[in-house]
């Protein structure tokens, strides 16, 4: 969970330039909204430009606000839009608006079993958080799970250390839903390429037609789909193939080489074609997770690899899992995971402490 501990130490995640899944130009991520770092101010003074419009910002536990003007100060304009807009934010909030408003907070373990945060089966109906539902569940996460959480409540920070072990139980596999909306829900998961069934069952439950799901995952983009969806996985695909081919009609077909593709069509299999893929974006995950630990770059030229890097990853092994050859798929799985890992450990030991701002296109 490398970028949810940087932007815990105070790192600032900026996407500035159009983003087809939130339509707007200038995107902040925070570790909490409420509480900005001190260098939010001169990140908007730098980065912010008068035709980007609104700003929208996100941090951690899924708080989003709009703001359309950040100046003086960015704060300032964050806390005047939460009570202006925001239901939980509201000192007039009844208690029956806020029981509707989080109505649905779930977690879903690794093998699919569902727990209701705020609802029955033990969990009480007072937890107003995912963090303080891990505090207070933290005995039957050790004794069932093998955890060795150890929070205590007369503790001054405990929705902290309740955060702190959320995403440690997300890096293993468990899965985050709810906090959103009316019509809008969050899932929180390691690996948004990786969406298990248990999600499209869950949200079939109480998700209306027409709602807004976002998912996040560490290193990942923000993807948002609209339900109902016959697959979460293939939407959230799909979302990220439009994503990633933001070229416009005129300019990709004069792109496209279909004499070059009916070639490839034509001379090879399915399976030929699938495994050559997977090696080709193989190759490039391999090709920058070396640059990350080999070649002099700026923090910010890093993490962009390292994120493409990641995404290069999996869909080496998307396409390899078509070859259905579980020798050349567990050499290639084996091969990526290993270097991966090196990346990953190396970026981790040369960030340190260093808390800067930084913004990419792509991140």
């Amino acid at each position: 969970m490398i970028f949810d501990k940087m932007l815990e130490d105070g790192w600032i995640r900026v996407h500035h330039g159009s983003d087809n899944q939130f339509n707007h130009q200038f995107i902040m991520s925070v570790y909490n909204i409420q509480s900005l770092p001190s260098v939010a101010d001169k990140v908007v003074d730098k980065l912010y430009l008068k035709g980007d419009g609104s700003i929208f910002i996100g941090d951690l536990s899924h708080n989003e606000v709009e703001v359309d003007d950040p100046f003086p100060n960015l704060q300032s304009a964050i806390n005047k839009e939460l009570k202006r807009k925001t239901p939980l934010f509201s000192a007039g909030l009844s208690s029956l608006d806020k029981k509707a408003y989080q109505e649905h907070a779930y977690f879903i373990d690794p093998n699919g079993k569902v727990y209701n945060v705020r609802g029955t089966e033990g969990t009480g109906d007072t937890n107003l958080t995912h963090a303080q539902w891990v505090v207070d569940n933290q005995e039957m996460l050790n004794a069932n799970y093998g955890y060795n959480i150890d929070i205590h409540a007369e503790d001054n920070d405990t929705f902290d250390q309740g955060w702190q072990e959320l995403t440690r139980l997300v890096a293993d596999g468990w899965i985050r839903i709810g906090d959103g909306s009316e019509d809008s829900w969050g899932v929180m998961i390691d690996d948004i390429r990786n969406i298990p069934d248990s999600v499209d069952k869950l949200l079939s439950t109480f998700a209306p037609d027409g709602s807004r799901i976002t998912f996040e995952a560490p290193g990942q983009n923000f993807i948002a789909i609209t339900w109902p969806v016959r697959s979460v996985q293939h939407a959230v695909n799909k979302a990220i193939q439009k994503e990633r081919m933001g070229v416009p009609a005129s300019k990709l077909a004069k792109l496209l080489n279909k004499d070059d593709a009916k070639e490839d069509v034509t001379k090879k299999t399915s399976v030929e074609l699938n495994k050559e893929t997977a090696v080709k974006w193989g190759s490039r995950a391999i090709a920058l997770y070396d640059r990350v630990m080999k070649e002099e770059a700026l923090i910010q030229d890093k993490i962009q690899w390292l994120t493409d890097a990641d995404d290069y990853h999996h869909e080496s092994l998307e396409h390899g899992s078509l070859v259905e050859d579980a020798k050349f798929f567990n050499e290639l799985q084996g091969e990526l995971a290993s270097v991966k890992k090196d990346a990953h450990k190396y970026f981790k030991s040369k960030l340190g402490n260093k808390k800067i701002a930084f913004t990419s296109t792509g991140y």
